[in-house]
């Protein structure tokens, strides 16, 4: 596998690119310098915790489309072959090869789940079959004019996440069971103001079908009914159950002066072994 990577400034001086956080742009600079020679990541989740990245900045770049995702966590980048091109004598292919025969090319370069737009085949090498000449003097810039002409800044958060015609699911939730597409995921993130809130809900829902057994065909309406509103209720009484310890509050007494300097003899004597007359 090359240890050098190479990065496309059409990418990454996107406006799409640069309006994400600087922690999740970090992130992708990581993501690409570990992927394979096809631009596959099988473990994103544990690169993430080795830079003290986020799981919302892998989400927030899977929601802008930079990564596409498989089951088992594999990732993909979006536009590797736009920042990358490797000679055949220094490739080796992924070890994702049932992934890697899911994405076609678009015109521009970039990976995409929708057949219907491939223009290009995935051949055995990083080089695709274009009508570009081969490459003779290994020290030529093999970056040169790989996307003249082509408007990559409109292609970046706009690649259709469908394979096979069906909208795909990504497992949610500690245990996995809730099922949710990006566009459902980016709505409620959008409707509940953070990604947080978010995870909370579906942590609600993923518990409960872990512990009910119970099966929904639609994920995201169940989270914006019943699963919001135990939310609401959870949020509700994590305020109102709040108790005052005695040493910040006075509770009033009907005791009589008396009573209550009788009562303080009777522990004084039980801590000093004598009562107030002793004296």
């Amino acid at each position: 596998m090359a240890k050098k990577r190479m990065f496309n400034q059409k990418i990454t001086d996107s406006d799409a690119f640069l309006d994400m956080p600087l922690s999740t742009q970090c992130l992708y600079f990581h993501l690409n310098m570990h992927a394979d020679d096809d631009g596959f990541i099988g473990n994103p989740k544990k690169i993430s915790r080795m830079i003290g990245a986020s799981e919302d900045d892998l989400k927030l770049l899977i929601l802008k489309r930079f990564v596409i995702t498989f089951e088992d966590s594999v990732i993909v980048i979006k536009h590797w072959l736009i920042h990358n091109t490797l000679r055949k004598d220094r490739y080796q292919p992924t070890i994702y090869t049932d992934e890697k025969k899911m994405l076609g090319v678009k015109e521009n370069n970039a990976y995409t789940l929708d057949m219907s737009k491939s223009v290009k085949k995935i051949e055995n090498g990083n080089q695709m079959a274009t009508k570009r000449q081969p490459m003779v003097n290994p020290d030529i810039d093999i970056d040169i004019d790989i996307d003249i002409g082509i408007d990559i800044d409109k292609d970046i958060d706009k690649d259709i996440y469908i394979p096979n015609t069906q909208k795909q699911k990504h497992k949610f939730g500690e245990y996995s069971h809730v099922l949710l597409t990006d566009k459902e995921y980016d709505h409620l993130v959008k409707l509940y103001g953070s990604i947080e809130i978010v995870e909370n809900h579906i942590k609600i829902l993923d518990e409960y079908i872990e512990t009910s057994g119970k099966k929904y065909k639609n994920h995201s309406l169940v989270i914006q009914k019943w699963v919001h509103d135990e939310y609401m209720k959870r949020s509700k009484n994590k305020h109102e159950n709040v108790k005052l310890d005695s040493k910040f509050y006075v509770q009033e007494n009907s005791k009589s002066n008396e009573e209550v300097m009788d009562e303080f003899n009777k522990v004084r004597e039980k801590i000093l072994g004598r009562g107030c007359n002793d004296q």
